[in-house]
Parts: C-alpha cells; sequence; structure tokens
C-alpha cells in the first residue's frame, strides 16, 4: 500500500531484528539469522569458501587462509564456519587454518596485507572474500618475495569479474551479477504486482569461473 519495498544489505543479526519488527516489506541481500522471518536473496558463498578450500588443499598447500572483512553479519560467521570445517575435514595431510579479518580503510588494508604476507612461509592458499581488493593482497606478496601461485595460491571470492585482471589469472568464484539481479527484480516484481513478498530465501551459486 506504501509503495515501499526495502532493500538491506548485509546486516548484523540486531538489526535485522529491528527490521523485521516494523513489518514494514524487506528484501534481504545475504544471509538472514536464524529466527528472522525476512525473505532473501543470498550467493552462496559458505559453498564457495568450501569448495575453494579444498581446491587449493588438493594442490598441496598446508596452510589455508580465508581473508575477508570485519563484520558481525550472518552470513559471514556460516562462511567462517564453513571455512573451518573444510579444514578439519581434511584428513590427507596436517593442515593450518587461518581468518585474516580486516576493515576497508586503507590504514587497516595496508597493515593487515603487511602482516598478512610476512606469515607466508610455506606453500599457501590465500582465499580472499570481497570486498577484500584481491590486487592488494598479490601486491603485498609481490612486495616480500613470495612467488604466486607457486608459493602462495591466491583465489578471488565473489569478486566483480573487474577486479581480477591480474598476471597471472587467479582462480576466481565471480560474484554472480545477472543471476543475482533477477531475483532481485522478480521479488519487487511480485511484491508491487500482489503485495507480498516470496517466502523463505533464494540462495544463489558461485561457480568456478576461472583458472
Amino acid at each position: 500500500a506504501s509503495g515501499e519495498l526495502l532493500l538491506l544489505g548485509s546486516l548484523p543479526p540486531t538489526y535485522q531484528r529491528l527490521f523485521a519488527s516494523t513489518a514494514k516489506p524487506a528484501l534481504v541481500l545475504g544471509e538472514v539469522a536464524p529466527g528472522i522471518a525476512l525473505p532473501s536473496v543470498n550467493v552462496d558463498q559458505s559453498s564457495a569458501v568450501r569448495h575453494a578450500a579444498f581446491r587449493v588443499l588438493r594442490q598441496g598447500c598446508s596452510r589455508v587462509i580465508l581473508v575477508h572483512m570485519n563484520t558481525t553479519a550472518p552470513g559471514m560467521r556460516s562462511t567462517r564456519n564453513a571455512f573451518t570445517a573444510a579444514c578439519k575435514e581434511w584428513t590427507r595431510s596436517k593442515v593450518t587454518a587461518q581468518c585474516v579479518t580486516t576493515h576497508l580503510d586503507r590504514t587497516s588494508l595496508h597493515n593487515t596485507m603487511r602482516q598478512l604476507a610476512t606469515r607466508i612461509n610455506e606453500q599457501t592458499g590465500i582465499l580472499v572474500l570481497s570486498p577484500v581488493p584481491i590486487s592488494m593482497v598479490v601486491t603485498a606478496l609481490l612486495q616480500h618475495g613470495i612467488a604466486v601461485p607457486k608459493q602462495a595460491e591466491v583465489v578471488a571470492l565473489l569478486h566483480p569479474e573487474s577486479a581480477i585482471q591480474l598476471y597471472p589469472t587467479p582462480p576466481a568464484y565471480l560474484w554472480p551479477m545477472k543471476p543475482v539481479v533477477r531475483q532481485i527484480t522478480a521479488a519487487c516484481e511480485k511484491y508491487f504486482t500482489t503485495g507480498t513478498l516470496p517466502i523463505g530465501g533464494d540462495a544463489i551459486a558461485a561457480e568456478l569461473s576461472k583458472d
């Protein structure tokens, strides 16, 4: 009736709960926390991270690092759990798994990349989850004399294709822009036509697009 539909980005559960309590029509672009009844469109980043972890482990990496933005959004919690579980399930060799978080201001990024590069002393897989800039990770590694991808295999997770124009080109699970737009558009059309939103959530796969 109001002609308004809220599109909510990845929000911490506290804010999702506040929006849900207003009973205003809202569609979450991300993962919804347990117990909160809001429809959602979400890229299945947990599965992409899990697949990427196994990919670098199969290549012989003894250390796997997930680099991601510092956030309390529900999707990040699920992603970290999926990453940790994948590394624990790997039984062929000993694995050191680590999560590195950063804020997105320039100072935080520079400090995080420098600290990350100084820790690489063995064959390592580095999974870089958007919006952390993968170019900064690769640049920091090269500045510290670390061969990419020979010693450090860097994998881009949910970055747009324009962000991974590097050489050599890293393996990438690209952000599935067209499917996401189709799902959001379909939900909006349904709401403005019928006054209701889809129940539950739609998860969109991110497949390995470049190697």
